[in-house]
């Protein structure tokens, strides 16, 4: 039987090899007439190094060894293979983690996957296990919106909070890990009997330099009186996050004196008001 020698340089790492026929350059085993192996299937990568390699008759090496009598073109495949999972696009100075918002606020995120397709089945989204609306538009093959609602508006809350979760895999078989991101949602609808100032009475070790008055509703006017009835500090307000916090001073950017004072809280929306006392203690 006749031996052949297979010598070819090896360029890259591969994880599939294709054949080409030699039979299609015209080539045969001439010791034994048969055909070079077919074409395999093709492999799907992204890469290929094509090597030649030349089956010389052992037996004719003396006589004549730059002669080859059969060739054979093997291409070997660098497989580049998407190892990326989807991820989330957020911006963390629209919402940080623990985020203040209103119960009636619209959350977005954008869902991005590189280099493969998003699976549409695989994308889950959650809202604090809870019944709220969730909407997932798809953009692109590679690009979801998903926006979520807090349509509970009237039920009083103040911080609570609520985890956001979200799940993917692409075509390629990549799993993103679990974006999380929480807030903290309050109700617009707050009744300004809920409003409390603290720490009260204030003192130098409170722990804090202010006075913080929440939950506060969104839209609110702030007046401080002392004893005597002189509106030492006002402040009108559009508030985000349902809290104000007085620094102790007054209109024009004085320390307040020890003492008592009166402060009075108006609902811009609701024409309500609420009135209550503070103790500054130096």
């Amino acid at each position: 039987m006749t031996k052949y020698l297979i010598s070819f340089l090896v360029i890259s790492l591969f994880t599939g090899i294709g054949y080409s026929s030699a039979e299609e350059h015209g080539n045969t085993d001439k010791q034994t007439g048969t055909s070079l192996p077919e074409v395999l299937p093709p492999v799907p990568t992204t890469e290929w190094n094509i090597h030649h390699i030349s089956l010389t008759d052992k037996d004719a090496i003396d006589t004549a060894p730059s002669t080859p009598t059969a060739s054979l073109t093997i291409m070997r495949v660098n497989t580049i293979g998407d190892t990326l999972p989807p991820y989330v696009i957020w911006d963390n100075n629209s919402y940080p983690d623990n985020a203040p918002v209103w119960t009636d606020s619209i959350i977005s995120f954008d869902l991005a996957d590189d280099s493969s397709d998003i699976a549409t089945q695989s994308i889950h989204a959650i809202m604090d296990n809870i019944n709220q609306p969730i909407i997932i538009e798809k953009i692109s093959d590679r690009n979801y919106h998903i926006t979520f609602r807090i349509t509970t508006p009237n039920i009083p809350m103040y911080n609570k909070e609520m985890l956001v979760q979200i799940e993917a895999s692409d075509d390629a078989g990549n799993k993103m890990s679990t974006f999380e991101r929480r807030f903290l949602v309050s109700s617009r609808t707050l009744s300004l009997e809920n409003v409390i100032a603290y720490p009260n009475p204030w003192q130098p070790n409170s722990g804090s330099d202010m006075v913080c008055f929440s939950p506060l509703p969104r839209e609110v006017e702030i007046k401080i009186f002392d004893i005597s009835g002189e509106n030492i500090r006002e402040a009108c307000l559009s508030l985000s996050e349902g809290i104000w916090a007085w620094n102790l001073q007054d209109n024009e950017g004085n320390d307040v004196a020890p003492g008592l004072y009166l402060y009075l809280i108006k609902d811009r929306e609701r024409h309500t008001t609420l009135t209550g006392k503070i103790l500054i203690v130096r």
